[in-house]
């Protein structure tokens, strides 16, 4: 079982990404690095909300694959 100073962390990085997010979505204009590759904007968005879901999971108390789905679909809605 995880400790609860993991869960903790893993909590506060979540609240603190979700309050990032909020903020650059609250942006009329946020550029991007130049790449090589078209449709880099949804790899960016992938990565962080893949990274919410994470850090939400990490955050559940047990850790099930409920708590995994649950965590995958909080970071989708937000």
């Amino acid at each position: 079982m995880r400790s609860r100073r993991l869960r903790v962390v893993a909590a506060v990085l979540a609240f603190a990404e979700m309050l990032v997010i909020v903020y650059l979505s609250s942006q009329s204009r946020v550029d991007l690095p130049d790449g090589p590759w078209q449709g880099r904007d949804k790899l960016v968005h992938a990565s962080v909300y893949g990274v919410l879901g994470a850090l939400l999971a990490l955050a559940a108390i047990r850790p099930t694959a409920r708590a995994a789905i649950v965590a995958i679909l909080v970071a989708t809605v937000f």
